[in-house]
């Protein structure tokens, strides 16, 4: 599986070209790949459909580690579901 962001880069995409392609926002693109917002069902197939794969192939949130953003202090599985962590 492939995050959003090196699928994109793979293809030499910009986010706003990337954005363009799908009819989402530039800003959706960036939340996308900084794991702090997951795309609609409808977005990921056309993700899927512009990647050229089943868009389950897809990889949602950054495994690396290497998100530039300000830290929230949230883990990615709280940020990719939108809880907030248990104390």
């Amino acid at each position: 599986m492939q995050t959003i962001r090196a699928l994109r880069r793979a293809r030499g995409w910009s986010q706003n070209d990337l954005a363009r392609r799908i009819g989402v926002h530039p800003q959706a693109v960036y939340l996308w790949e900084h794991g702090r917002r997951t795309p609609q069902v409808a977005q990921m197939r056309r993700l899927g459909t512009e990647f050229g794969l089943c868009s389950d192939l897809i990889e949602l949130v950054p495994g690396d580690g290497s998100d530039d953003s300000q830290d929230t202090g949230k883990g990615a599985a709280d940020r990719v579901s939108g809880q907030h962590p248990r104390n």
